[in-house]
């Protein structure tokens, strides 16, 4: 069972797992901070204290956090990102542009599915919706 798992875990580019790594370590920081948030008293916090191990969970994964973000500022993450979203976004507006043209529609009904197609990009965008646009 570990050796799939392991097989899987092969099948990832570099900047998927830096990725990872970065959203891991923020999963581990957000449960240590829940942990820290059922202290009651200053002196769980301190060495020795009940919670104490939690502090230093929490900035280990802190530091790590901010290696892993920086490696991948460093490598590019974000402007491949950027890419790959204008890339499957024109994928994705060249299969809606075939689709239209292998449908027989009136000028009408092309210029209300385009506009249908157009509101509802805008909404997922989070862009507000101007009527002049549509």
């Amino acid at each position: 069972m570990m050796a799939h798992v392991i097989a899987q875990a092969l099948q990832i580019s570099p900047w998927d797992a830096l990725l990872v790594a970065v959203r891991r370590s923020a999963a581990w920081a957000a449960f240590y901070e829940g942990k820290l948030g059922e202290v009651t008293d200053d002196d769980s916090l301190r060495p020795g204290g009940s919670h104490y191990d939690w502090v230093l969970a929490l900035e280990r994964v802190t530091d790590k956090m901010a290696r892993y973000s920086k490696m991948a500022v460093d490598a590019g993450v974000a402007q491949m990102l950027v890419m790959k979203a204008r890339t499957d976004g024109a994928q994705i507006a060249q299969v809606l542009n075939a689709a239209l043209g292998a449908v027989e529609l009136s000028a009408a009904q092309e210029q209300a599915m385009r506009s249908a197609l157009r509101t509802a990009m805008q909404a997922i965008e989070g862009e507000p919706l101007n009527e002049s646009s549509a």
